[in-house]
């Protein structure tokens, strides 16, 4: 028998495994460091009372209109008296879009705070607040003994919690993939699927833990009974027990395949499951609020499985891959490996091109939305990863035919598979930022509708309470009303009102002030376009005192 004319390799003979982790912990922490409560998804379109308006006499409780379906937060909603007693009678209640606070009876004069926080249909937590003012405005309780902020490492561990997630389900399935190989490596193909599938079931576990502290508000221990009732009616921890029921079956049917000893029917039922068990992704997250649910659930699941099938690919071929292999030997197994890539990445693009049209909604939102920026990011780290797969690819097309014995391309594909991984932990990071941040169609759905506008600008004279109805482009309602720095009403002896854009491209107009009371003024102003709009008064107190008092409003 020949020698062989190339000498053993004496470095490790794997890519070192340590270069995979290290890969995937530089994605998880990024994720966590780009976690931020700005990551709500459901918005206040109204309340009623109005944020900082004085009335006349109590109401009988406060509602709150929100852009989609919530469950209430108990512990962390409630509405508080001047002297910092709880103004409520009972427990807050969600009826579909609206949270409702019942009040005691017979309430004293001064300024109320309204604390919430409620739960959107994708398991995103929004919270908030705001003042009204029962005869007259007065000191009121400081928002933060009322409603504390929201726990950062709580936040931070549910994004690095989904990134980890992505990682399993890749693991799981790209390796799953080389096992219906009959050439593959299947201790190792067998020994990656069963740790990708066991980092899945503990993500899912602890993402029904940490969504209890998540959606409450609370710090990662402070959990109440209440808020764990809350997580467990949502879809999205259906989706998740859901996930690891998927795993518990998908087990002996892996261990089956990876013996060899599956037939067609362990085969079909594989599948099955992968496919349902991607599909728990956007389940858990998008599908339940999007516009087109069945649409987003669908390409959802497509783009989610795609991408897990080639991420998954990769790792296989970064653990299985040894320095002293041929050409000859790994040729067949790599030109198969990069047709199943061209189709994964086509389906990917596709499946992810839809998603990214349906979130957006409109093309601007690409560069004037925290959305739309991360859409971009992915966008671009996706087109190295397949600068870099397209090389690869011509690498292994390059490859000879069985009978040579060069070891070189081998290598280069090898080095190529290291540099793509660690790429795509960046990718799972904006992805794991993107589910928890809401989409840009939505936004847009919003503003055309948000309710009245409000904003309280105080000058040395008095202090100008303005409303802008419904708060959009067309025709508005302006209401304005004057109080002093005890909440008084005070009655001036001329209103000036004019409006415009900031911009300059509409140039400041006058319109007229109608009295509705001494103290109140309404008008009607005609929006034609979006943009900043600049409202101004100049208001005369007495014969010697005028003061203006401008407001900027955003119109989309």
């Amino acid at each position: 028998m020949t020698k062989s004319a190339y000498p053993q390799n004496p470095v490790p003979q794997r890519i070192p495994t340590w270069w995979i982790v290290c890969a995937v912990l530089a994605g998880a922490i990024a994720a966590a460091i780009w976690a931020s409560p700005a990551f709500a998804h459901a918005s206040l379109k109204t309340a009623t009372p109005q944020p900082d308006r004085v009335l006349q006499s109590a109401p009988k409780a406060v509602e709150l209109n929100f852009s989609e379906p919530v469950t209430v937060a108990k512990g962390a909603t409630t509405v508080v008296a001047p002297d910092g007693e709880i103004a409520m009678s009972g427990q807050p209640e969600t009826k579909a879009e609206t949270l409702v606070l019942p009040l005691k009876q017979g309430l004293s004069e001064g300024t109320y705070v309204v604390a919430y926080r409620v739960t959107s249909a994708d398991g995103h937590p929004v919270s908030g607040g705001y003042t009204f003012s029962i005869g007259k405005a007065t000191q009121a309780a400081d928002p933060e003994d009322v409603q504390p902020p929201a726990s950062a490492l709580v936040q931070s561990l549910v994004l690095g919690n989904s990134y980890l997630a992505y990682v399993g389900i890749g693991v799981a399935l790209g390796t799953g993939l080389l096992l219906f190989e009959p050439e593959a490596r299947r201790r190792g193909a067998l020994r990656a699927v069963a740790v990708g599938l066991s980092i899945v079931a503990g993500t899912a576990m602890a993402g029904l833990y940490l969504q209890v502290p998540y959606t409450a508000g609370a710090s990662l221990f402070g959990i109440a009974a209440d808020d764990v009732a809350v997580v467990l009616a949502g879809q999205t921890a259906g989706a998740l027990m859901v996930r690891l029921m998927l795993v518990v079956l998908a087990l002996p049917l892996v261990l089956q395949l990876g013996r060899g000893h599956a037939g067609r029917g362990v085969r079909a039922c594989l599948v099955g499951v992968a496919v349902a068990l991607a599909a728990t992704w956007p389940l858990a997250g998008h599908a339940n609020t999007s516009p087109q649910p069945g649409l987003v659930l669908v390409t959802g699941t497509i783009h989610v499985a795609a991408a897990a099938a080639w991420v998954g690919g990769l790792v296989t071929l970064a653990l299985t891959l040894r320095r002293g292999d041929t050409d000859a030997a790994t040729a067949p197994l790599l030109r198969r490996w990069s047709t199943w890539a061209a189709w994964l990445t086509a389906a990917l693009a596709l499946a992810g091109v839809t998603q990214a049209v349906v979130g957006l909604g409109r093309i601007s939102a690409l560069w004037t939305t925290t959305y739309g920026w991360l859409v971009v990011a992915k966008a671009f780290l996706l087109a190295v990863l397949l600068l870099i797969a397209a090389r690869a690819r011509r690498t292994v097309a390059r490859m000879p035919a069985p009978v040579t014995g060069t070891r070189s391309r081998v290598s280069r594909v090898r080095r190529l598979v290291i540099v793509e991984l660690c790429v795509v932990a960046l990718v799972f990071s904006a992805t794991a930022v993107l589910s928890h941040t809401r989409p840009a169609a939505m936004e847009t759905s919003e503003s055309d509708a948000v309710g009245p506008v409000t904003r309280v600008v105080e000058t040395d004279l008095y202090t100008l309470h303005f409303e802008l109805e419904p708060g959009g482009i067309g025709t508005n309602s302006v209401r304005v009303y004057l109080r002093d720095r005890q909440g008084d009403p005070l009655e001036p002896i001329e209103w000036n009102a004019e409006y415009g854009q900031a911009d300059g491209r509409v140039a400041a107009v006058s319109y007229d002030l109608r009295e509705v009371k001494p103290d109140e003024a309404e008008g009607e102003v005609s929006l034609p376009r979006a943009g900043e709009w600049e409202f101004e008064f100049r208001i005369r107190m007495s014969k010697f005192e005028e003061q203006t008092a401008s407001v900027d409003i955003n119109v989309r």
